[in-house]
């Protein structure tokens, strides 16, 4: 017998282990990568499986999620995403534009320059609006008919005839169109007469035009800016009936064009025994624009006013031009010291 025969045991790998002893030791190094790698592929492969049931199942449940928010909205119980309108063009051929705006609808205006807007003083509170670039964004709180302007940065004037009515309009962005497409054969009709000396080519806005009168009755003459295309207007220099309420003698000074607007700058002289509140509502007359140089007048103290309009001061004042003359009816300017 061997002598390992009573002591010893044969491993099935073929290791030699003594008989009773506890075994301590490992599995053979080659079985145990073996059987390692085995388990990490497998791990591999159904970890790929997973992933694939997870992405399908993704698929299938935004497919779901999709038919679900169309049978939404073909019920009514879900609002369908806005649609983009097509951008209306309108051609300016001098003809006021229509614009058509529903009462709390904004409605997007585009123009090819940068632009003032103009309302009449009336209706103001009656807007809302913003104005970037060359866009307006405006909206209307209650039904109305008026007249806006656009000055455009070129002295052009587009006038708006605006119309806001409770039932749904337009809503589409309304883009005017100013170029002058003229073609040959138009040029070759026009006279080549050069245009008639004093026609302003610039055509000012209301706020130049206040600054402009103010500077030239209250700065001294160092200051005075320099305001191309504006001509001095006669104007006569006779006490009117401008203000209604309040005794307040009222004298025009002098009067600027720039293209189809003219100031006025008056002199007011307060006749009444008390300070007076200046409301440009009060103004009688037919005008554009309007602004006081003070808000108050004190008794017994001068102010001026300044008023913008299409036509000479007399013609926009109408029925009220004239007053009998009294004795003191002589006219000073106010100026400051030169």
């Amino acid at each position: 017998m061997s002598p390992l025969s009573t002591n010893t045991r044969k491993h099935r790998d073929g290791w030699l282990i003594p008989q009773g002893s506890i075994c301590v030791g490992i599995l053979p190094t080659r079985r145990f990568i073996d059987t390692t790698s085995k388990d990490i592929g497998t791990l591999m492969a159904c970890l790929l499986f997973a992933l694939s049931l997870l992405v399908f199942a993704n698929a299938c449940a935004d497919t779901h999620t999709n038919s679900e928010i169309q049978m939404l909205r073909d019920f009514g119980l879900l609002q369908s995403p806005p649609i983009e309108q097509e951008t209306i063009r309108v051609k300016y051929t001098g003809a006021p534009v229509p614009v058509s705006l529903g009462v709390n609808v904004e409605r997007r205006m585009i123009f090819e320059q940068p632009f003032r807007l103009g309302i009449d003083p009336e209706y103001s509170q009656a807007f809302d609006f913003e104005i970037y670039d060359h866009n307006l964004l405006i909206t209307a709180n209650r039904p109305l008919t008026t007249r806006a302007k656009i000055q455009l940065a070129d002295g052009r004037i587009i006038p708006l005839d605006i119309e806001s009515v409770v039932s749904s309009a337009i809503t589409a962005p309304l883009k005017i169109n100013t170029e002058n497409n003229t073609t040959a054969e138009q040029i070759q009709q026009k006279p080549a007469t050069p245009p008639p000396l004093g026609v302003p080519i610039h055509q000012a806005g209301y706020v130049e035009l206040v600054r402009f009168a103010a500077e030239r009755l209250y700065a001294p003459i160092r200051l005075f800016s320099n305001l191309p295309g504006i001509i001095e207007r006669p104007v006569e220099k006779e006490p009117v009936r401008l203000l209604r309420g309040v005794r307040i003698r009222s004298t025009p000074l002098a009067s600027w064009q720039s293209g189809n607007l003219i100031v006025t700058a008056v002199r007011l002289d307060n006749q009444e025994s008390r300070r007076l509140s200046l409301d440009p509502r009060d103004i009688r007359g037919i005008w554009k624009a309007a602004a006081f140089q003070h808000p108050s007048l004190d008794q017994n103290a001068s102010t001026a006013l300044y008023v913008v309009s299409d036509r000479p001061f007399i013609e926009a004042l109408g029925m009220h031009a004239h007053i009998p003359p009294t004795k003191n009816s002589n006219v000073a300017r106010i100026r400051g010291d030169r």
